[in-house]
Parts: C-alpha cells; sequence; structure tokens
C-alpha cells in the first residue's frame, strides 16, 4: 500500500516525482492485465475542494503513466466540481488513450 500525503499548493513538479519513484514502479510490479483508474478530477487547481494545483493537461501525463503500464485501462469518473477544468481534464485523458 502506498501512502501518498500531497500537501495544498502541491503541483505537477511534486506529483510528477512521486508518480516516477513510487507509484509507477508499484504498479508495475505486479505487471496487471488492467488498471481501475479511479478518475478524481478534483485536485485542479480551480477546483473549490481540494487545495491542489494541478492544470487539466497535467491529467494526460498521468494516462501517459498509466498506458506505459497496461493499455488496458478503466476509469471511473469520482471527482472534480468545477465543470470547465472538469470537462477538459477528462478530455486530456480520453485523447492520450486513443492516440
Amino acid at each position: 500500500m502506498l501512502n501518498l500525503p500531497f500537501p495544498p499548493g502541491s503541483d505537477i513538479k511534486i506529483y510528477q516525482s512521486v508518480f516516477e519513484k513510487k507509484v509507477v514502479p508499484f504498479l508495475s510490479s505486479f505487471q496487471p492485465d488492467l488498471l481501475i483508474v479511479s478518475a478524481g478530477y478534483d485536485a485542479n487547481a480551480d477546483d473549490p475542494l481540494a487545495s491542489i494545483n494541478l492544470q487539466p493537461q497535467d491529467y494526460g501525463l498521468f494516462t501517459d503513466y498509466c498506458l506505459g503500464i497496461t493499455r488496458k485501462i478503466l476509469f471511473g469518473l469520482e471527482g472534480g466540481y468545477d465543470f470547465d477544468a472538469l470537462s477538459q481534464s477528462v478530455l486530456a485523458t480520453i485523447e492520450r488513450c486513443i492516440a
């Protein structure tokens, strides 16, 4: 189990470092046939809940990391309360999957 606290104000530099050093190696060690991702988009800078500073395009990067582990991914939408940022983030995710 990974314990990944991201303090308020965290941005893509912090997330990217953690993904590269902890998340990707952890998930890759399982060699999964399928990833099921709880796609919470409430870490967007414009979202009123999380106080995290991710941009919509950052979710494309996360998707790239996942696609590097397996091409079979199921995304379940579970968060995102600024509808403009949410729609842009979902689009960034989907675009990487069809590229």
